[in-house]
């Protein structure tokens, strides 16, 4: 089995090395590294991996983007996965970890019998002593790995956060990611949220039990600040033409930067003290991986 991974990128130069490192780890043989203009330097690390075996750089226009850019950028990774021979291609960003309960993709269950995976997304928490990155492969310690995975669905995460601009984004359930089989989908939409099957296909769906995604949202002050002004940007390049159900935490955090206190104090509404971690750890709110795993069976 060839695993292929679509990387999104935009300038990550904190995380960068770490995802490419973590998605070798779990398994991963080939990655195309889809650069949406960066020019914090992860651009540097990019064409520098790029020397090596197993990896390239793919670059998207995000300033001026249309539904056309996108679909042709989409076309695109998947031309590149079937040329390569993968048998699934795994779409994920520089700050998502995916985390298979052995520590290899190629294990898990759902494989088997399913076109492509629906992969549960959980936010890792911005503790007080700062982002603690998941690890996988032999060395990995699942019990370590702290996500908020309440019980409730993820829709009603969603409605309750975004009633409200003091509640932290960061405990919503974001939206699930995909890994496919690139010769029976056509192509993603929505972000690689959703699926387009070939034409006249008929393709199977599946939620897997032993693999989900951890999402690094937040980390340092610096790299927020740096996610907030290409948000600005690509506002002003492109304007407002994602829905009122698209986007709709960028649109938050601009509201909270530009009159809730600023950068500092959105981050600091996402952190978790000891004390409130405990708290959310008995309620159930933030699990670890092994609690994560063992409620999908």
């Amino acid at each position: 089995m060839k695993i292929a991974a679509c990387l999104g990128v935009k300038d990550e130069v904190e995380l960068i090395r770490a995802a490419v490192d973590h998605l070798r780890s779990i398994g991963v043989d080939h990655i195309i590294a889809s650069d949406a203009n960066s020019t914090d330097g992860t651009e540097v690390i990019l064409a520098e991996m790029a020397k090596g075996p197993g990896f390239e750089v793919a670059l998207f226009e995000d300033l001026h983007a249309t539904d056309a850019t996108e679909e042709a950028a989409t076309a695109y990774i998947f031309a590149r996965a079937r040329a390569i021979g993968a048998d699934w291609l795994l779409f994920c960003d520089a700050d998502e970890f995916a985390l298979p309960k052995t520590g290899q993709l190629r294990d898990v269950a759902a494989l088997a019998g399913a076109d492509a995976l629906i992969i549960p997304r959980y936010n890792l928490p911005l503790l007080q002593s700062g982002l603690r990155l998941p690890q996988s492969g032999p060395k990995s310690q699942p019990q370590n790995i702290l996500v908020y995975a309440p019980d409730e669905a993820g829709i009603a995460t969603q409605s309750r956060v975004r009633t409200n601009n003091d509640a932290p984004w960061i405990a919503a359930i974001p939206s699930p990611k995909l890994m496919v089989r690139p010769d029976r989908i056509r192509s993603t939409a929505e972000a690689h949220h959703n699926i387009i099957a070939a034409d006249g296909e008929r393709v199977t769906t599946a939620v897997p039990k032993d693999l989900f995604i951890a999402h690094a949202p937040f980390s340092t002050v610096g790299r927020f600040a740096r996610k907030i002004a290409n948000i600005r940007i690509l506002v002003e390049a492109n304007g407002d033409q994602w829905g009122p159900n698209s986007a709709w935490h960028w649109k938050r955090w601009l509201e909270n930067v530009d009159h809730r206190g600023g950068g500092a104090a959105e981050l600091a509404r996402n952190l978790v003290t000891p004390s409130e971690l405990a708290e959310l750890r008995r309620l159930g709110i933030i699990k670890t991986a092994v609690e994560v795993w063992d409620r999908a069976t």
